[in-house]
């Protein structure tokens, strides 16, 4: 409760580290220091030079890419990536953005795959619908839920989801570029194969 009333003052002393450490633990922490983590977001792109990027490139194709990095993440069933992905706020509710012919997965665009149909919270929870789900599946589904994931829609399972995206459409092997580039890691950490 401390904490709380001095917020603002414990900001100031801060180093970013501890200041997203601390903003992890605790919503209100996590909206108070939000600005203050953002400075310091752009200040490291500042120093390395990089062009500045924003929440909205982690949920979108960028041109040196098939799919976006959450989507990406979620697919391999990488915990830490998801977790400090949804931490900087994202929609885990929208389907992934930005997928045009110019950028994204043109396999996908092409065989209108289910995976640019489906939301972020979706395919995490496909991902862990199978007989016997991984554990950081089920941690990555847990993670969405915790922050806000919900759905309607009936979905299948692992099994089905994968085999859809395996099957070819017009004559192709596959209907991803994940998938025909053995990129997506299948629980057992085997790659799936196309």
């Amino acid at each position: 409760m401390v904490i709380l009333q001095y917020h603002n003052a414990l900001a100031g002393l801060l180093d970013s580290r501890t200041l997203c450490q601390l903003s992890a633990t605790s919503r209100q922490l996590s909206d108070s220091f939000q600005s203050r983590a953002r400075q310091h977001g752009r200040l490291f792109q500042y120093v390395m030079g990089a062009p500045e990027y924003g929440i909205s490139d982690l949920v979108s194709a960028q041109s040196w890419q098939y799919h976006s990095s959450f989507m990406v993440n979620i697919l391999n069933g990488n915990v830490s990536a998801v977790e400090f992905i949804v931490q900087l706020g994202v929609d885990v509710n929208q389907p992934e953005g930005k997928q045009e012919y110019s950028d994204g997965c043109d396999m996908c665009q092409e065989s209108r795959s289910k995976l640019l149909e489906y939301t972020f919270w979706e395919v995490a929870c496909t991902m862990a619908n199978s007989k016997l789900p991984s554990p950081r599946r089920q941690k990555i589904r847990d993670l969405l839920r915790k922050h806000g994931g919900l759905s309607s829609r009936n979905l299948g399972t692992k099994r089905k989801f994968m085999r859809h995206l395996r099957t070819g459409y017009d004559h192709e092997d596959c209907r991803c570029r994940l998938v025909e580039g053995w990129l997506i890691r299948d629980s057992d950490d085997e790659h799936v194969s196309g």
